[in-house]
């Protein structure tokens, strides 16, 4: 599985076609001078305009060697997103149901006008923010690993709307004091304008996912100088104390296997429903009351014996404690994957938990909770007659998506690999409370991108702070 592993995860495919016949593959390659900062710009008129610099170089006075490079940089970048544009409209099924063409080539012609005047970074965030805004989450670009490589010592999480850090590297205790704390700004940039940044490069039609898996994926130090952080030279983040004083931590910038390879120090009284990864069933017991928990985030096996034994674990747990009544399936971490887990769990799985000794059945939904993810929604609220609660997932019932065989390609410069959707995916609404309304084209409405639960109880920060998972402490209430 790739570094970008949370975006894979969320469509399930990985891999890249090693040709397209629609591009010159032989083109020369820019992956090894991925640059970090502005090259430098041609000193001629229009030096942001790719013809302009080309005319230069061919005229009777001899280019100087930074206009030369600042030229070739142009060119191959404008023939990586001259190939972006045309893959997108050939393999998309309905490439501008939410963004007009128009438009798109618009945003596509004023990025390549740019291009001296971006970082090869900036350039990246660029492309991702025009092909976040056609509407799609299937369809998006994949970060090379010089933007992966960097990263910081700590992770966040967006509660209420807010940032907040939630654990730091073993070795970075400077950030101890923090956990549980609001974030405000960054090098003095406004939390807000930074949060907005963040939705635009991955899904600026659904904050919710943006806010989960977008900040799990893009909050690094190159999104960061993008988003208008990069005029100072280091980063400071200003955090609030217990008395909602600010206060700038300098945060240092660690390699990206320095982060997979350490030890992450979370909160010693973290709820492990909201922070620990994994398919897992157990037995819960707290002072408000008992239930069986079964986490279904990951739905990336190729086999599907693993979903054969987690219910079947759930289901022995259930005749292990029959007076127990109360089942919790939590969704909240599960992007999505392959579909023929969810045929799978639909046909072998879901009749193992339906027996008379649960009362309630509940599934917890979130941000992240998007792709595949809503199918199986779905499928417990009809099979299980379940009670959805939690946040708006990050995607609605209705989508594009990919068809089996599906792989990424790869763009012939930059070697960026992109995901482009293939097919629709018109979800099951049946027996559900999941209400679809479509427009003069067949596809749900722009706004349509969201399922919202039965019952809304949103992240909250006290809770958090008292070891409290709010969703779950609701049910037990009930």
């Amino acid at each position: 599985m790739q570094k970008y592993y949370l975006a894979l995860l969320l469509i399930g495919i990985c891999g890249s076609l090693s040709s397209c016949s629609s591009i010159n593959q032989n083109a020369n390659g820019i992956t090894s001078s991925f640059q970090e900062s502005p090259s430098a710009l041609a000193n001629t008129e229009g030096a942001g305009s790719l013809e302009p610099s080309l005319s230069s170089a061919s005229s009777e006075t001899p280019a100087s060697e930074s206009e030369r490079v600042t030229t070739e940089r142009a060119r191959v970048w404008t023939e990586d997103l001259n190939a972006l544009s045309q893959l997108y409209k050939e393999r998309h099924p309905d490439p501008f149901c939410y963004c007009t063409e128009e438009e798109f080539d618009f945003q596509i012609r004023q990025l390549s006008e740019n291009i001296d005047f971006l970082s090869d970074s900036d350039i990246f965030f660029e492309m991702a923010a025009i092909i976040a805004g056609m509407g799609d989450n299937h369809t998006f670009i994949e970060p090379p690993d010089e933007i992966l490589n960097n990263s910081f010592p700590f992770r966040t999480l967006y509660v209420g709307g807010d940032l907040y850090l939630t654990a730091y590297l073993d070795g970075y205790e400077q950030f101890k004091p923090y956990i549980y704390h609001q974030i405000v700004a960054i090098n003095e940039v406004d939390i807000t304008y930074i949060t907005k940044k963040l939705e635009s490069v991955y899904n600026p039609f659904n904050s919710w996912i943006s806010r989960t898996i977008g900040v799990s994926n893009f909050f690094l130090p190159a999104f960061l100088d993008w988003a208008g952080c990069d005029y100072r030279e280091s980063y400071t983040f200003q955090i609030l104390n217990d008395n909602l004083e600010i206060e700038s931590i300098e945060a240092p910038v660690v390699t990206l296997d320095e982060c997979l390879a350490g030890s992450w120090i979370y909160a010693a009284n973290r709820a492990s429903s909201l922070f620990k990864s994994g398919n897992r069933a157990e037995y819960c017991e707290e002072n408000d009351g008992n239930y069986i928990y079964m986490s279904l985030c990951d739905l990336s096996h190729p086999s599907n014996e693993s979903y054969q034994n987690l219910f079947q674990q759930a289901a022995t747990l259930i005749k292990e404690h029959p007076t127990c009544g109360v089942l919790i399936i939590d969704l909240r971490q599960n992007p999505g994957g392959l579909g023929s887990g969810v045929e799978y769990i639909a046909h072998r799985c879901v009749q193992l938990l339906n027996v008379p000794s649960i009362r309630k059945t509940y599934v917890l939904t979130g941000g992240s909770t998007a792709s595949a993810a809503i199918q199986l929604l779905a499928i417990f609220k009809r099979s299980l007659h379940a009670i959805t609660v939690g946040e708006p997932t990050g995607q609605f019932i209705s989508n594009f998506g990919y068809s089996p065989d599906k792989k990424a390609v790869v763009l012939p410069n930059s070697q960026i690999s992109v995901c482009i959707s293939d097919t629709w995916i018109n979800g099951d609404t049946n027996q559900t409370n999941i209400q679809k309304y479509y427009d003069s084209t067949g596809r749900p409405y722009e706004w349509e991108n969201t399922v919202l639960p039965d019952v809304y109880v949103p992240l909250d920060i006290k809770d958090l702070r008292q070891g409290k998972d709010s969703a779950i402490q609701w049910i037990l209430m009930q």
